[in-house]
């Protein structure tokens, strides 16, 4: 352990994605661009993982809501491909509308490749089919350190 250093997962780590992805949503998150994954400031909080804490809606909110901003990644089935978004409200079960001008969905066609990523700010300028099939999920919390 190096003195001094505080992980980016404070959580156990994910399975779909790494340190480089981490590093590539902070950077959308802040709309800027870093070259240096080492100085993330964000922490990514593993809340929910579909396989291990149930893949429902109850289980989904009884890990998630009001936990604050959240990052969500899937793996789609029988691909290399992640789909997400970032939310920086919080999940709740009121069934309320909320705006932001904040929050972004995401698209890598191989999870293996950064130059395949896709992030947009506009829910309709990307194309989502009304059901994928996927491996597996995973919310994060996203705490600015």
């Amino acid at each position: 352990m190096i003195p001094g250093y505080k992980p980016t997962y404070t959580s156990r780590p994910s399975i779909i994605i790494n340190r480089g992805h981490i590093a590539l949503f902070a950077n959308w998150i802040d709309r800027i661009e870093r070259k240096n994954i080492e100085n993330i400031p964000y922490e990514f909080n593993l809340l929910y993982r579909a396989s291990r804490d149930g893949n429902t809606a109850a289980a989904f909110h009884t890990k998630c809501d009001n936990k604050g901003a959240t990052m969500v990644v899937l793996k789609i089935k029988n691909s290399e491909q992640i789909v997400g978004g970032y939310n920086p409200l919080f999940w709740d079960s009121s069934n309320t509308y909320k705006s932001t001008k904040d929050s972004f969905i995401l698209s890598f066609t191989d999870k293996n490749d950064p130059q395949s990523a896709k992030v947009v700010r506009s829910f309709y300028t990307m194309y989502l089919p009304n059901s994928i099939n996927v491996d597996d999920y995973e919310v994060f919390q996203v705490i600015k350190k």
